[in-house]
This record gives C-alpha cells, sequence and structure tokens, in this order.
C-alpha cells in the first residue's frame, strides 16, 4: 500500500491544530468569566462539580448556553469509522483516553488535541484502506463497480456526506478529487480520499454553525443537519444513519415533532442501550471500579471474579432499569432487586446463586445502586470504609452541591485518620474532620457517609467495626433530612430530593450536548426535570431533551485566547 505523502500528513496536521491547539474550551465570554462557571471554579475542578448554581424555576425562554466546535471522542471515531466504512481499525485504541474534569468524557470544556490524536488519526486512514478491498470500496458508493474519476466523484458526494455529516463543500470536493488526480493508480487516489475524509476537521470535529435567530443576538438556531447530527451522538455516539441523513437533506429535522419521531426511533435501538449505560456509569462514577483496588490482606474475599462481578451486576442493573423496568429517576435508589451471582453472592450474604446473574430480591439493608457493592467499594479507603468519600460523592455527585476546596493551609492533614483499635472509623473520622476549619464544610456531608457505615470497605453488612458495635445513623443537614439509619433510609431519602432530580437533568445536559450547561440552560433542564417529577421513565426523560431549545440551538461562544 503507498500510504499518503508526508506534505498530506503536514498539510492533515495543520488543519487539525489550526482550528484548535491546546485545550478545547479555554474561552470566555464577555464578562471575563470562564463560561459556564457561574462565578465559581467548580465546574473544571478535578471532582467535576456543577458549574454554579443554577435556578431551573426561574424563566429564561428562547435561551442557551454557548457552544463551541467539539471533538468527536474515541468512542465516537470508532462508532464512527466503523459506521461509514464497515472497519474497525485497531489504532482507535490508541487514542487518548479522555479527560473527565466535568463528569463525562465527551464536555469540550476539558478536550485537548495532542500528537497523540494526529498520529492515531493518521494510522486510522492507513489501517482502513489497507482493510478495504476493491470490492468493499464498490459497497460504499454508487457508480464504484470499477474505481476510475467517476467513482471518486461519487464517493466524494455519499460517503463524504456521510463523513461530514451534511454537504460536501465544493472546495472539499475538489481538494478530494485533485487528491484523487495525484495517485499513482486510481486505487491509490480512492484511497487518498478515503483517508482525507477520516482526518479531516469536518470528520473529527463537531461543528455548528446554525442561522441567527431573528431579534436574538448571539442566538443560533441549527440546521436540519446540526440537529441530526446531535440526535445520532446523543442516542448512539455515532454518525447519522441513512434514514437520518436524508430526512436532514429534506428539511424534515427541525420540526419538534419530526425530531420526536427520529429520536424514539433511535432510542429503540440497541447502540442506545450503551449510551445511557455510558452516561449513567459516568455520571455515578461506577467506572471506577476498574481500577480500585482494597486491600486483599485485610479483604481477601475481594478478587478478580468479585470485581468483574461488581461490574456486571451495574451494568445488568442499569440496562434493566432503563429499558425493562421503565421506572421513573426515583427507582436508581429504590429498586429492591439486583443481578447477583454466585460470585457475588458472598458480599451480599446470598447463597445458592448460580453462576449466571439472576435478578433477586435484595436484602432489607439494601437499596438501590448506593448499597451496591461497586458504590461501596469505589467511595472506600482500601483497609477501611470512608465517611467523607462517601458522603461527598453523595452531596456533590448525586445532588449537585458545591464544596469548597481544602483550606489552603499546610498544617492540614488530608491522609485517612490512622487506625485505633479503640475507636470505630466514624468516631476517628469526626475527631478529625469535624473540629477547627474543617468542620464547616465537613459537617455538611459527614452524615450523609455515616449512614453507610453499616457497610464494610468491600460492600459487606456490619454490625460491628473494631470490635465496636456500627452507629450508622445520619442526616443531610443542608436539606433538613435527619433521623436516617443506615445505607438504605439513606437511598430512600436521596429518591425524594427534587435536588437529586435537578442534579440529573444538568448532567444529562452536559452529557448530551457535550458541554457545560450555564444558567441560560435553566428552562431546557427544567423540561427533563419536570418528566422526572411527574414520575416518568428514565428513558422518556432523557428523549425530552432532544425538544428543548437547547438542543436545537446554541449561543455564539466569544473566545478572548485565555487559558482556564
Amino acid at each position: 500500500m503507498t500510504s499518503v505523502s508526508t506534505r498530506a500528513r503536514i498539510a492533515i496536521a495543520a488543519l487539525l491544530f489550526g482550528g484548535c491547539t491546546g485545550q478545547i474550551g479555554a474561552h470566555q465570554n464577555g464578562s471575563g468569566q470562564p463560561t459556564g462557571v457561574g462565578g465559581s471554579n467548580s465546574g473544571g475542578n478535578a471532582s467535576g462539580g456543577p458549574p454554579g448554581s443554577i435556578d431551573i424555576d426561574t424563566p429564561t425562554a428562547d435561551s442557551v448556553g454557548p457552544a463551541w466546535q467539539r471533538r468527536l471522542t474515541k468512542t465516537e471515531v470508532g462508532n464512527s469509522v466503523q459506521a461509514l466504512t464497515g472497519v474497525m481499525p485497531p489504532a482507535v485504541a490508541n487514542l487518548p483516553d479522555e479527560a473527565t474534569d466535568y463528569d463525562f468524557d465527551r464536555v469540550t470544556q476539558s478536550q485537548t488535541v495532542a500528537d497523540q490524536h494526529v498520529q492515531a488519526y493518521l494510522d486510522i486512514g492507513d489501517q482502513v484502506v489497507a482493510a478495504l478491498t476493491d470490492a468493499n470500496i464498490g459497497t460504499l458508493a454508487p457508480s464504484c463497480a470499477t474505481l476510475d474519476r467517476t467513482c471518486a466523484s461519487s464517493l466524494v458526494d455519499t460517503l463524504g456526506q456521510r463523513a461530514f455529516r451534511g454537504p460536501v463543500d465544493p472546495d472539499q470536493k475538489t481538494l478530494m478529487l485533485s487528491l484523487f488526480d495525484g495517485g499513482a493508480t486510481p486505487r491509490e487516489g480512492i484511497d487518498q480520499i478515503i483517508r482525507f475524509m477520516l482526518q479531516s476537521p469536518s470528520f473529527i470535529y463537531v461543528i455548528e454553525r446554525g442561522t441567527a435567530v431573528p431579534g436574538l443576538s448571539g442566538i443560533y438556531a441549527l440546521n436540519d443537519y446540526e440537529i441530526a447530527t446531535r440526535l445520532s451522538m446523543l442516542a448512539c455516539e455515532t454518525i447519522p444513519d441513512a434514514t437520518l441523513l436524508a430526512a436532514a437533506a429534506a428539511g424534515q429535522v427541525h420540526d419538534p415533532a419530526q425530531i420526536a419521531a427520529q429520536a424514539d426511533r433511535l432510542f429503540a435501538q440497541p447502540c442506545a442501550h450503551n449510551v445511557t449505560n455510558r452516561f449513567l456509569t459516568q455520571w455515578l462514577k461506577l467506572d471506577r471500579m476498574t481500577t480500585i483496588m482494597p486491600d486483599t490482606t485485610a479483604f481477601p474475599e475481594f478478587t478478580p471474579d468479585v470485581r468483574a462481578a461488581m461490574i456486571d451486576e451495574d451494568q445488568r442493573f442499569l440496562d434493566d432499569l432503563v429499558w425493562t423496568g421503565g421506572g421513573p429517576l426515583s427507582t436508581l435508589f429504590t429498586a429492591t432487586t439486583s443481578f447477583i451471582d454466585s460470585r457475588l453472592g458472598p458480599i451480599y450474604g446470598l447463597s445458592g446463586l448460580g453462576s449466571t446473574p439472576a435478578k433477586v430480591t435484595l436484602p432489607a439493608e439494601r437499596l438501590g445502586i448506593l448499597t451496591h457493592p461497586s458504590v461501596l467499594t469505589t467511595l472506600s479507603n482500601p483497609a477501611t470504609s470512608s465517611p467523607v468519600r462517601r458522603g461527598g460523592y453523595v452531596y456533590r455527585k448525586i445532588l449537585c452541591q458545591d464544596i469548597a476546596p481544602p483550606p489552603p493551609s499546610t498544617g492540614i492533614d488530608t491522609s485517612p485518620p490512622k487506625d485505633d483499635p479503640t475507636l470505630t472509623t466514624r468516631q476517628r473520622y469526626a475527631a478529625r474532620t469535624e473540629t477547627g476549619v474543617c468542620a464547616s464544610c465537613h459537617t455538611l456531608f459527614n452524615p450523609i457517609g455515616y449512614t453507610m457505615e453499616n457497610f464494610d470497605a468491600i460492600g459487606r453488612v456490619r454490625t460491628t467495626d473494631n470490635g465496636l458495635p456500627i452507629d450508622a445513623t445520619g442526616s443531610m443537614p443542608t436539606f433538613n433530612v435527619t433521623g436516617l439509619d443506615g445505607g438504605a433510609s439513606l437511598a430512600a431519602a436521596v429518591a425524594q430530593r427534587d435536588e437529586m432530580r435537578i442534579c440529573f437533568g444538568r448532567k444529562w445536559l452536559r452529557y448530551g450536548l457535550g458541554r457545560s450547561e450555564t444558567q441560560a440552560d435553566a428552562t431546557s433542564i427544567k423540561t427533563v426535570v419536570q418528566l422526572t417529577r411527574n414520575n416518568a421513565s428514565i428513558r422518556d426523560a432523557m428523549v425530552a431533551l432532544t425538544q428543548t431549545y437547547a438542543f436545537t440551538h446554541r449561543a455564539e461562544a466569544v473566545d478572548t485566547g485565555a487559558m482556564p
């Protein structure tokens, strides 16, 4: 195979870096504040905290947050290349893993571009053309039974429209045909075109322009192709399929009813299962389970098989919750069943289970995802539970409440308290964190974590700690919720909180649109939240995002050149 020339590679690299170097999303609005941060720095911190407070009940009709060009994620690149060519090139695995500073791997504010990206894109193009036979190419576009210039033109028009998720610009077509003309053979010319498509910014970036909305400065209505792309990326994380692309070409993807019909069709496909699981897994931080390592001396029961069973349980539980059970969002925290097999049975204290996970009724001490062993394990220290990590997780990730960073004093010890056989874990953490400068924050979320102290560091129910009775009483001070006792009571209380519903709505908009939410998105977020308030299914609440103003519009983003 003759690879693309050095000059072409340099040109491609220049295209990739010319539109975006370094960190994407380092843009600011006219006020000088980083857009979406709302006056705080919590939106971009490592915890993925919310970008300031958002009041969804303050009317903000015909308003939307700013959107910049977004690079396709590693997952989206793989899905799109396979959908486009039928090939899944190994080089996709060489793309750097995405940053999750804003909780999710598809948020533009945390995206970067590095040399490793460019090299992977070049390798992807090489591997795709190497895998395609002449017969394969003949199926990619009409008039390609013979690989000639007619085929090249057809390939640009048809495959190019799919790759670029819209009509091919005349200048792009001229350039691609010149690449064909420069090939030593017709096949080499075709290969050059395919490489160019897969390495073009029009493929690698989601670039939205839209049309200015009269009377609304800086607001743009997306066109049919751009909405079609949002729909496909939302439901399946890939390029629009033939049906959706044809509808966009016919101008039939902008009316709310048209969008709803396409959304219902896409969300009925298997790919939507993967997307909803990825969203919930990243929101709930279940993906940490793949790397967490408890102390196997203290917990020899934690084996690779147990880890795999915990991950399997979560994915089956989420899939059943969204796609089979059809329950409301609250069921995520109040479900009385889960999927357990013989590997996980001992952690649950259950016997008589088979090697295949079965849907079983949970013991009385457990309720929903917060009492899954995976969550309890990832929110523990290697050898002990951690009420601080568990409480902070619920407070920040599930309820979207801000926590100020620790004071900059060098005298504060942030390591886990040392073991003391005369004290329980709860008592040791209380002594360390609920006095002095730490108390103002820790008293907000420690009491939440205390309710989960009836579970050890690998999620088993316990009644003693260091031989002392467990005290799993607690509260949610910020919300004046008292009288909690045990993880199940906490889960039931969380399920009733409107803050949890609002947090879900914010996180789903962030994931679905690939950008941080702002106060301007309040009405759009409320559309999703209102369905959860009315006990609609999680799936219906997710699909509702496609009916919002934020889904079909964008605000202009002003780039000052500043870095965050």
